[in-house]
C-alpha cells in the first residue's frame, strides 16, 4: 500500500504537477505532531495567547487536547467572538486583555475591520505589502502573564504543566519577557517567527529562535505558515519543549 503511494506520488510530481501550498495532508501532520508533543509533555493548561476569535483553542478541541485552555485576546469586538466559541466549553476560558512586558494600557494598531485581516493587528507597525493598508488605532489593556499567578489557579500551582501558545504578530518576545517567574514551570511553546520583516522592529527568526534556545526550549518542529509571491518562506510556526 505504502509503496503504491510513493509510486502515485512521485509520478504525479514528474507529470509537472505541484502540491499546493499549506495542503491538508501537510497540516494533518503539523497537528498530529503538536498533540503527540502535547501528550509527551502531558500538559494539562495552554495559555492561548493572541487567541482572535478561538481558533486555535477550536483546533485543539478537534484534535483531542480536553485540559484546561485560557485565551486571551485585546481587540473589543474579536473578544465577543472569542467568548461566543468558548461559551459552551467549561475549560475554556476567555480574557479581554493583551500580553506584554510591562502592564498598562498602549496604542494597539487594528487592521481591517474586524474580519479575517484582524488576525495581522499588532502593537508593532506594518512593514509588509502582504498586509492590509487600513490601519486604526484603539487603546488596550496589557497585562504581564507574571502578574496573573495569583489570579488566574493553574499558573499558581506547580503540579499544572503549561504550554504557551503566542500569536502576537511581533510581540512574542515582549509575552515572555513579562513572564521570567513563570516561565520556568512552561515546558513548551508554540510561536510564529518571520524570515522577512512584517512588522517594524520585530525579531527575525534568528533571534527568535536563539531567545527561546537561551529560555531552555528545544526546537520540535517547523511548519510554513506563508511565502512570499516567490515562494521564499515569509512566516514559520515553531513548536518546541523543555527536553531535561
Amino acid at each position: 500500500m505504502l509503496d503504491a503511494v510513493r509510486r502515485l506520488g512521485l509520478h504525479y510530481l514528474s507529470s509537472g504537477r505541484t502540491i499546493p501550498q499549506a495542503s491538508q495532508l501537510q497540516r494533518f501532520l503539523d497537528k498530529d505532531f503538536l498533540i503527540q508533543t502535547l501528550r509527551q509533555l502531558q500538559i494539562d493548561c495552554v495559555l492561548d495567547v493572541g487567541a482572535n476569535r478561538g481558533q486555535y483553542a477550536e483546533s485543539l478541541r478537534d484534535i483531542g487536547y480536553t485540559g484546561e485552555i485560557h485565551s486571551f485576546e485585546p481587540i473589543p469586538g474579536i473578544f465577543d467572538l472569542l467568548s461566543q466559541a468558548a461559551a459552551s466549553d467549561p475549560h475554556w476560558h476567555v480574557h479581554n486583555f493583551a500580553l506584554g512586558q510591562t502592564a498598562g494600557t498602549s496604542e494597539f494598531n487594528l487592521v481591517g475591520d474586524g474580519g479575517p485581516n484582524s488576525v495581522y493587528s499588532s502593537f508593532l507597525s506594518p512593514a509588509h505589502s502582504t498586509i492590509p493598508e487600513r490601519v486604526t488605532t484603539i487603546s488596550v489593556v496589557i497585562k504581564t502573564l507574571d502578574s496573573l499567578i495569583d489570579v488566574i489557579a493553574p499558573l499558581n500551582d506547580p503540579e499544572r504543566r503549561l504550554f504557551l501558545k503566542m500569536d502576537t504578530q511581533g510581540y512574542d518576545i515582549e509575552v515572555c519577557e513579562g513572564a521570567k517567574t513563570l516561565l520556568p514551570r512552561i515546558l513548551g511553546l508554540q510561536t510564529e517567527i518571520s524570515v522577512t520583516q512584517i512588522y517594524a522592529g520585530q525579531p527575525d527568526y534568528i533571534e527568535a529562535l536563539r531567545y527561546c534556545r537561551d529560555l531552555g526550549f528545544s526546537l520540535m518542529n517547523l511548519s510554513v505558515v506563508s511565502r512570499t509571491e516567490k515562494c521564499a518562506v515569509l512566516e514559520y510556526d515553531c513548536v518546541m519543549a523543555r527536553l531535561d
